[in-house]
């Protein structure tokens, strides 16, 4: 994060390159930092930046001219000269002291290969300030934006699980709620999002059960639009800007969400973006005993635009009105079908008489200007002067229009424009051209044309795709579905290439997705590659632009290079007769480099993440690895050593965690693990052993967030396993498998070691006793089960998070032999492995 929050890109410039307040490129005029050209110090390159009026902002030095790398002490300062923070860095991660400033004073945090590992730190997250302590093994992280205990929210977790436990804080600093996460992956608590400069409550959404169930929202001002109160039932109130009530709904909460009951529900405008919390009511819907009865639709200004009228559960009659309040339109309807009147829903408006369609039109949105009419014949589109764009023809049937012959036209629902135009034959549709508008650049927009062609049988049997200037890119033919035949086109129109699918040969190009940028070509003969440039989006790609930048480029007949993401060199490789001969060979998809000499692998072998940081390296001798090979995590840290002979694991490995200490070794003959412990799997806080004796697997253990678990291996793929409770000794269950498979006894204890369950399996079924499972296979709500079985009954309980019983349930089986409702309850009590034990 901090690697993150303290760089700026910046490309090896040979001028100073100004900054705007939020560290975006910009011009001198319109700046409010600047960075002058680096300079080289050795082998590091010194970096310094400043605020627009002449003062040092911040100064380092990086391993890269082009990139923020920092290596050694880097420094950020106030504009009146003080040290606001500093850090010390090695391969770009905080190592040792980083100071920053908190109420005035100086605090100090420690870092270990770019982990927090102790003390404090107060550091700029976006619009507020974030706080970070450790104690203990907790860390903990407070937002805010000027008083640590006033409005704010806090997280509470570990190094391997940052966000156990959130809480909430208002304006005054009173405690919210808390939202908790469930170990089936939902929550339980409340949420709450806020709105900065200032600080406040902007959304507070409640998860009593798992999933969301309600959300309360507020205006700018802090006035709350909708209020939700759970005593003695789930309401919700509504108010406007001033705090006077617009409506109240009462709720009943079943099937995991809640149902309206009693009152008047409103639907607000979304808004402009996001953030903002509109006081515009689109819909109001008025609730008596659990049926609609009413529901109205208004206009920007507040007035009313439709009112509809339910009786017994079946729409009757609504009532359309214009901006002035004068009733316009009216629609009776029969079994909720449209049966007398005309009908205005958004900007379309129907007309029905004894059921059947006499007219639809479509307008523009917002507008009065016609888009489209349909009759049961035929549909016309217009544009915004109200020219025709095409005409459709229709075969009506049993109330329904079906496209017959002609145009029909699509367009977009927010502004109107046309994005497709489909031409029908019988029904059938032959061409299709899409338009789509893109954003490749700040306030900067394209419109991208793409045709398709079809056959009768509606498959696929051309594709054309257009640049922005309206050129043709590319022409593919299809057959199948399958691409048979390619040719493309630059900017001009000039033919550039022409590839065969199927004979796999030819020049074949690939651009960006609705882009002019060309992302990959390839020459291809009798299926091999014999030229090959490979581009990626680029750094700095935002509002939609796209930078391509070279990252593969090979040519068969002479050589290879490949760069990463800034235009920097990975690695060169020579060819011989058509084959990689001598140098580096970096394969992008899999991040292996290797060392080629004379067409096979010697010398050093690395794999890298997407950011070019070693995961893994070692070396080659004669195409097999040989010596050590470490293996490192994402942060870099050491988590395993092993030695190769004769392309074989021998000798003993090493294991590590993340601190660098050592959890586990194996000594290994001819690729064969003999005996020790090593690490099958280290996912965050939980890790899997295996134990070797002799050549002999006699035991596995996993330590995770619910406790140990030791299996040890009897005779063949039979297991006997014992799982503990949490941070304890103390035996929870004792259970047998057989290939996973749950086979013979499943005991279960009390933290007293008395035997509470005792049930029985056999090859993963449940043929008797009484046995706890894991909840997640059945709802959010549901944290385990209680299962017993007796010959002819089985008998389920669901418990929550609070172990309060929310459903029973019994099945007789008697007659089938096997629970088969309980499998419409998501209840399987067959192929129970012993992970699905509770």
């Amino acid at each position: 994060m901090l690697i993150l929050l303290f760089t700026i890109s910046a490309i090896g410039q040979q001028d100073t390159i100004y900054y705007d307040s939020k560290w975006k490129p910009t011009v001198k005029d319109s700046a409010a930092f600047y960075r002058p050209p680096v300079t080289k110090v050795g082998n590091l390159y010194k970096v310094e930046d400043y605020y627009i009026s002449g003062g040092i902002q911040m100064r380092a030095t990086s391993s890269s001219a082009k990139r923020d790398l920092w290596e050694g002490k880097a420094s950020w300062y106030n504009e009146d000269g003080t040290l606001y923070q500093q850090g010390n860095y090695v391969n770009n991660r905080l190592q040792g002291e980083f100071i920053t400033t908190f109420m005035g004073k100086k605090i100090v945090a420690n870092y270990q290969n770019g982990y927090f590992i102790s003390g404090q730190q107060n550091i700029p997250s976006g619009n507020i300030q974030l706080f970070t302590e450790k104690k203990g093994d907790s860390i903990i992280e407070k937002f805010y934006q000027e008083d640590l205990n006033g409005i704010r929210y806090e997280y509470y977790g570990t190094k391997t699980n940052s966000r156990g436990l959130s809480r909430y804080f208002d304006a005054n600093g009173e405690l919210i709620g808390e939202k908790l996460p469930l170990p089936n992956g939902y929550f339980k608590g409340v949420e709450v999002f806020y709105n900065y400069n200032p600080m406040r409550v902007r959304e507070i959404n409640y998860y009593p059960f798992g999933n969301l169930l309600i959300g309360e929202r507020y205006y700018a001002n802090g006035q709350p639009r909708e209020k939700v109160s759970k005593e003695p039932g789930w309401t919700k109130t509504y108010f406007d800007k001033t705090g006077n009530q617009l409506a109240k709904i009462g709720y009943a909460y079943a099937n995991e969400r809640l149902v309206p009951q009693d009152g008047t529900e409103l639907l607000f405008d979304y808004g402009k973006n996001y953030r903002e919390i509109t006081d515009v009511v689109v819909s109001a819907k008025t609730y008596s005993k659990g049926n609609l009865v009413e529901e109205k639709t208004f206009y920007p200004s507040g007035q009313v635009k439709t009112k509809t009228q339910y009786a017994d559960k079946q729409k009757e009659l609504q009532v359309s009105y214009d901006a002035n309040g004068k009733e316009i339109n009216s629609m009776q309807y029969k079994g909720y079908n449209p049966y007398n009147g005309t009908e205005i829903l958004k900007d379309k408006k129907t007309t029905y008489k004894d059921g059947e369609l006499v007219e639809e039109i479509t307008y523009y949105p917002d507008t009065e200007i016609v888009q489209s009419k349909k009759t049961q014949t035929k549909e016309v589109f217009y544009d915004k002067k109200g020219n025709v764009l095409g005409e459709l023809q229709l075969e009506y049937k049993n109330k329904y229009a079906r496209p017959l012959n002609g145009q029909r036209f699509i367009m977009d629902y927010k502004d109107g424009d046309v994005i497709s135009i489909e031409i029908l034959k019988e029904g059938y549709v032959t061409n299709r051209t899409d338009y789509r508008k893109r954003q490749v650049g700040n306030g900067e927009y394209k419109t991208f044309r793409s045709i398709e062609e079809y056959d009768d049988r509606s498959y696929r049997t051309r594709r054309m795709e257009f640049y922005s200037n309206g050129k043709l890119q590319s022409d593919i033919s299809f057959k199948n579905y399958k691409e048979v035949t390619g040719k493309f086109f630059d900017m001009d129109g000039n033919q550039i290439g022409l590839y065969d699918y199927e004979k796999e040969e030819g020049s074949l190009y690939e651009f960006f997705s609705e882009s002019d940028e060309l992302k990959r070509m390839e020459v291809r003969e009798n299926g091999k590659i014999n030229k090959l440039k490979l581009y990626d989006y680029g750094p700095r790609s935002e509002y939609g632009e796209i930078n391509p930048v070279l990252i593969e480029d090979i040519d068969a007949a002479c050589c290879a290079a490949y760069y990463n993401r800034e235009g920097e060199l990975i690695a060169k490789l020579t060819y011989k007769d058509g084959k990689p001969w001598n140098g580096q060979l970096y394969d992008k998809n899999k991040g292996t480099l290797h060392t080629l000499s004379q067409g096979v692998r010697n010398g050093l072998y690395q794999k890298l993440d997407y950011s070019q940081r070693v995961l893994e390296e070692g070396n080659f001798v004669n195409g097999r690895p040989e010596g050590e090979f470490k293996y490192y995590n994402y942060q870099g840290t050491l988590t395993k050593k092993e030695t190769f002979k004769n392309g074989e694991l021998n000798g003993t490995a090493f294991y590590y965690d993340d601190t660098t200490k050592e959890i586990g070794r194996m000594l290994y003959e001819n690729g064969k693990p003999m005996n020790g412990k090593r690490v099958t799997s280290a996912y965050r806080n939980e890790v899997q052993y295996e134990i070797y004796k002799n050549g002999n697997l006699v035991e596995q253990q996993s330590y995770g967030a619910d406790g140990k678990v030791l299996s040890k291996n009897l005779t063949g793929s039979n297991k006997k396993s014992i799982a503990y409770f949490k941070d304890s000794d103390t035996k929870k269950l004792e259970y047998l498998t057989t290939s996973n498979m749950l086979d013979g006894k499943a005991i279960r204890y009390d933290e007293r070691g008395n035997v509470l369950h005792t049930a029985v399996f056999v090859n993963g079924v449940l043929e008797s006793g009484t046995v706890l499972l894991k909840g997640f296979d059945v709802g959010s709500n549901v944290h385990y089960l209680k299962v017993s079985k007796t010959k002819d009954l089985v008998n389920v309980e669901f418990y929550d998070i609070e172990q309060q019983n929310i459903f029973s349930a019994e099945e007789n089986t008697t007659t089938t032999g096997s629970p088969i409702f309980m499998k419409k309850l998501y209840v399987y009590l067959d192929q129970v492995t012993g992970n699905k034990l509770y």
